[in-house]
């Protein structure tokens, strides 16, 4: 019984820690359409509501490893809401500390935006009227519909 209130407090002692958020450049302007302001400092339950479902027990046990040592680093792929129902694919960097305020950095994801480049690439290609083939040295990788009719 006392391990349960035990780990119910330290949950508890986890989710009010204080973060202190910084975002980078290309992460804050994939956020624009996120929340209205993104506070510096905000504490983990707080922040854990903006995160996908699937990603909150995660980063709060990252959260909880932090504000447990000195010095570490971790970083973790996560999720965060958008005011428009979607998701936007971020990396949290987050630093072990017993700092009153646990830092996290967030950086969007580059992954993401390639695939997002890649997709606006791939459409404008396919929507071409004219035959087009893309390559990879001399191997042919992809070629248009346009090529096909063509043929």
């Amino acid at each position: 019984m006392a391990s349960n209130s035990s780990s119910a407090a330290a949950l508890a002692a986890t989710v009010a820690r204080q973060l202190h958020l910084t975002y980078g450049e290309a992460a804050m302007r994939a956020l624009q359409a996120a929340a209205e302001s993104r506070p510096e400092l905000l504490d983990a339950a707080a922040f854990a509501d903006r995160l996908h479902p699937e990603d909150r027990c995660h980063f709060l046990n990252l959260i909880d490893w932090a504000a447990r040592g000195e010095g570490a680093t971790a970083r973790s792929v996560m999720r965060l809401a958008r005011r428009d129902d979607g998701w936007v694919t971020v990396i949290a960097t987050v630093r072990q500390t017993d700092a009153p305020a646990i830092p996290v950095r967030i950086e969007l994801d580059d992954a993401t935006a390639a695939r997002r480049a890649e997709a606006q690439i791939r459409q404008v290609v396919e929507e071409a009227r004219q035959a087009a083939v893309v390559h990879v040295g001399k191997r042919v990788v992809y070629s248009n519909p346009a090529l096909a009719r063509l043929m």
